[in-house]
Order: structure tokens, then C-alpha cells, then sequence
């Protein structure tokens, strides 16, 4: 009996002591993926009220055949990163043009060779988890400009680049190869947007709206771009003046006459011969060859005539008719009518 009890025990202790204990699974490298989905590796979680948020992510992906990596910050795509154009380069920096501001200036624009863009989007992420985990200032997040300059046969060229950073400390540079997911294709415009989102992001800081050292000569060619511009719709404006002036005066009233049968054979200051059968007319202004409708306002008849003679010359008349067209709108009787007069062009 004893001896069973004994071995009862001894059994019901190695089951106690003998039981494994659970390990964590490792972290696997997983390879690159065309997935839109953000991964959950690579990110750091917070513990803010019990609740897990998520505050960067690395998205490797590609674009355009290139290996790339997007870093989100809360959820929302801050930066893209890319590989260089081709495996074979060297680590130095290379240049491509981006743009001519205008003849005298141009702007480059200055690519990093990222053989690895995660590596990189990792390296970033961690600069601005340390930022979230020490609290920092979200208003002294500053961009400024990073390039140089160098002239050659009368042209000055601008390596572009720039650097977003907070107290003089580089968070990332913006480049040829490192720009917004939603890229406006202009690094000036992606390196202003991209500051203002980290500075929102990381303490719902106001905007910023200028690049500390940017070259005079880059924002005298913007203001000029700028000037230019307002100089067309100024000049847009003037033209629509005129269009609506002349518009306006497209239909006058006024008081017409007719010619007798006395002038008739007479040349007219086009050089026609006046033919009092014909639905001509005579104005003081109108191009000779203009089409005109003119409507007797007394009984609302009208009648389309054509400008080929210069008149009527008395105060307060507006046109002279020719005798079939006095006799189609109803005036031959009084010799002259109240009359509206409608310009349809040639």
C-alpha cells in the first residue's frame, strides 16, 4: 500500500516539474512584397490609456521595377524611399535635372543611393519613435535647404536637397530619392509638406510655410513666376473689358433716316455705286461690309442691311437706309423712325 502510494507521488511530481515551458516565436525577416497592406513588423506600439496604437510602420513595396519603402506615421504615409535606379552604381551621389526655372538658373536634383530603402525607413522611424518616447517639441520641427550651387557658361545650377530636422538634429533628408508617397513631383512642395505633417503627427503643431536657406535666386524665380502670372490675368481681365464693351455695343438706338431716289448712280465712300433697290446703308463708323438689323420701333418691323457708305451726318440720327430698306421696315412716310440696331458681324 505504501510502496503504491509512493510511486503515485513520484509520478504526479514529474508531470509538475517535467512540463516545457512556452517560448516566443522569433521575428522572421520576411522579403520584400508588392502588397499595398502596411506589415506588422517593423513597428513600435505604445501603451497609451490600455489601448495598443500603432505609431510607425515600414511598407516595403515597389515602384516603377524599384525596391521602395514607405514609412507611416499613425497610419498615415510621411515619407517614400527608394533604391537606386540601378544596383551597379556607387555609393557616391549622382544628379538629374528635374526642371529649368528659366534661362540662367537651373535645378538639379541630388539622389541618394539607397541600396536597402527598409533600412533606411527603418532608420527614420526609429529618429522619430525617440522623438514620441522623449516627448519632443513638435513646433521646432523646421525644414531648411540642404543643395549648393555652381556656374557653368553663364548658367547656375542648384543641387536640390533638403533637411527636415528638429533643434539642429536630422530626422531625414528630403532628395531625389527620398520624397512623399503623394508625391507633388516638386521637392521644394514635398519637403514643406512633409514637415508640416511630422509637426502635426507628432504635436498637432501649425504649419510652417517657408525653407530656411533657400537661395535668393530660387525665390526671386518663383516671385517672378508669380508675377508673371498675375500680369496674365490682369491682361485676361482687360480683354474680357473690352470683349463685354464691345459687347455692349453690339445694339444702339437711335433715330434713322433713308436716301432718295436723287442719289441714285452716286458712288458711296466704299466706291460702290449707290443703289437705292439695294438693303445697303450708310453709318458714321461701322466697318464697310458690317451686317446690321435694324427694327422700326414704332411698328416692329426689321429688315438686315449691309454697311457701304459713311452717314448720316445730322445730330441725332444713327443710320441712313437705302430706299427699299426705309420702305420694308414702314418709314418712308415720316422720313425718319425711332430705331434699335443690332451689329451681327460681316
Amino acid at each position: 500500500m505504501n510502496q503504491r502510494l509512493l510511486w503515485t507521488v513520484v509520478a504526479v511530481l514529474s508531470t509538475v516539474v517535467g512540463t516545457p515551458s512556452i517560448s516566443r516565436a522569433q521575428t522572421v525577416n520576411e522579403p520584400l512584397i508588392t502588397s499595398q497592406k502596411a506589415p506588422e513588423k517593423n513597428t513600435l506600439k505604445l501603451n497609451i490609456n490600455g489601448f495598443n496604437t500603432s505609431v510607425t510602420k515600414v511598407h516595403p513595396h515597389k515602384l516603377a521595377d524599384r525596391q521602395a519603402a514607405t514609412l507611416y506615421v499613425r497610419n498615415i504615409p510621411v515619407f517614400t524611399f527608394l533604391s537606386s535606379e540601378s544596383v551597379t552604381i556607387s555609393d557616391k551621389k549622382v544628379t538629374t535635372v528635374t526642371k529649368n526655372q528659366d534661362s540662367s538658373t537651373k535645378v538639379v536634383a541630388v539622389k541618394s543611393n539607397y541600396s536597402n530603402p527598409v533600412e533606411k525607413a527603418n532608420q527614420v522611424a526609429s529618429k522619430i519613435n525617440d522623438l514620441i518616447d522623449n516627448k519632443a517639441d513638435a513646433t521646432k520641427i523646421t525644414v531648411s535647404w540642404n543643395g549648393s550651387s555652381k556656374s557653368k557658361s553663364g548658367v547656375k545650377t542648384f543641387t536640390e536637397r533638403y533637411i527636415i530636422k528638429l533643434d539642429g538634429s536630422e530626422i531625414v533628408e528630403i532628395n531625389g530619392n527620398t520624397h512623399l508617397p503623394d508625391t507633388t513631383k516638386n521637392l521644394r512642395n514635398d519637403a514643406l509638406q512633409a514637415t508640416n505633417r511630422l509637426r502635426r503627427l507628432l504635436g498637432k503643431a501649425s504649419p510652417v510655410k517657408t525653407i530656411t536657406g533657400l537661395p535668393p535666386e530660387l525665390t526671386a524665380v518663383k516671385t517672378k513666376a508669380k508675377k508673371s502670372t498675375t500680369a496674365k490675368k490682369i491682361a485676361s481681365r482687360k480683354r474680357y473689358k473690352r470683349v463685354a464693351a464691345r459687347r455692349r455695343r453690339r445694339i444702339f438706338r437711335g433715330i434713322a433716316s433713308f436716301y432718295g431716289y436723287d442719289g441714285s448712280g452716286t458712288r458711296t465712300a466704299s466706291g460702290e455705286r449707290f443703289n437705292p433697290e439695294a438693303l445697303t446703308a450708310a453709318h458714321r463708323t461701322l466697318r464697310f461690309g458690317t451686317r446690321v438689323r435694324v427694327t422700326n420701333l414704332r411698328n416692329g418691323r426689321s429688315v438686315v442691311v449691309r454697311i457701304n457708305d459713311r452717314g448720316p451726318f445730322i445730330r441725332g440720327r444713327v443710320i441712313d437706309l437705302s430706299h427699299r430698306a426705309a420702305r420694308i421696315i414702314g418709314m418712308i412716310r415720316r422720313g425718319i423712325a425711332p430705331v434699335k440696331v443690332e451689329i451681327l458681324g460681316r
